[in-house]
């Protein structure tokens, strides 16, 4: 059952029951639907898991001028389904469990000729160094806010990685930046917040990812949409570039600013969580950049053509996490 299968479900089995209660409580007490979040996972369940992490830059100049087209691309795209135990949960409710990859896929090209594609479903890709991390494990410990603290016993999963082409990109695939990213979310809000509420709301400043044209803090500002009286909560963001800085940011360089006058850019970043705060259970979360650069400009000359060259760039960052069915 997908996750916006189980959501409607849900709401449309608690409608007739909770509508009453609902507006009850909101006449006399003026009060959204709350939940606490403890994620409290049991100790042995096993959830299977999709990630996937996309990255792609796009180039295209369009030169009516002299009747040319250059169309350029990059891409890195890696798509794993992982079982996730859980083993324990402390004190501070801190989660460890143990990953172990069940399938894999890994992209990276560009317009110069490089390609690795490996997809584990396929038996002409047995010999790829990516094919050994097949059914290794390795163990993590979250945050009741979905951090990564720490990660543990992935040397087996390294050591299995045999030289050849492939085994820089299957090296990084297990590196510790890749697990973390892997496995974290950013949607909770900070862990002294410990109930929400539909309309609640926080915001965080991050910087742009490395790779774009011209870097950008952005303020993503998280808003809790619904909540089922099982402690099902959907939460949605949505993140704009801002003048905000963070503490450890330097001065931007006069060469960005030119790049900054000289292009006209446009972004959407947006993402969901659907997860149940009582349990900790992830059914689907993603966050999704797409920022395109313009510039436009007739070269010099005479006589003057009707149409000026066009310069498009375009960065696109996506990450998700999907409970499989």
């Amino acid at each position: 059952m997908t996750a916006k299968k189980l959501f409607d479900k849900l709401s449309t089995k608690c409608v007739k029951a909770a509508i009453l209660a609902s507006f009850v409580v909101l006449f006399f007490c003026g009060c959204a639907p709350e939940t606490e979040v403890v994620l409290k996972p049991v100790e042995g369940q096993v959830s299977t898991y999709k990630a996937v992490d996309l990255y792609r830059k796009d180039y295209l100049f369009d030169q009516p001028s002299g009747d040319k087209q250059t169309i350029k691309n990059t891409e890195m795209s890696t798509e794993v389904t992982y079982d996730q135990v859980t083993k324990g949960i402390d004190t501070e409710g801190n989660v460890t469990a143990d990953i172990t990859i069940k399938s894999l896929k890994y992209l990276n090209s560009d317009s110069e000729g490089m390609n690795i594609d490996y997809d584990s479903s396929r038996d002409t890709d047995a010999r790829s160094a990516f094919a050994r991390l097949i059914g290794q494990t390795y163990t993590i410990k979250i945050s009741p806010s979905f951090e990564v603290l720490e990660i543990s016993n992935v040397e087996s999963a390294r050591d299995a990685i045999e030289g050849g082409r492939e085994s820089r990109f299957a090296e990084g695939f297990v590196s510790d930046k890749s697990i973390q990213r892997r496995h974290e979310v950013f949607s909770l809000p900070d862990k002294d917040k410990k109930t929400l509420k539909v309309g609640d709301s926080w915001s965080r400043i991050i910087p742009s990812p490395a790779g774009v044209l011209i870097p950008k803090n952005y303020e993503k500002i998280y808003t809790v949409e619904k909540i089922t009286g099982s402690g099902l909560t959907l939460i949605k963001m949505n993140a704009t570039p801002t003048s905000k800085k963070l503490e450890t940011q330097s001065k931007q360089s006069d060469a960005l600013e030119m790049f900054r006058n000289f292009f006209d850019s446009e972004d959407d970043f947006t993402g969901r969580l659907l997860i149940n705060t009582e349990t900790g259970k992830v059914y689907e979360y993603n966050e999704s950049l797409k920022s395109k650069y313009t510039a436009a400009e007739f070269p010099r000359g005479e006589p003057k053509p009707e149409q000026p060259d066009v310069l498009n760039l375009s960065f696109t960052e996506i990450h998700s996490i999907g409970l499989v069915d």
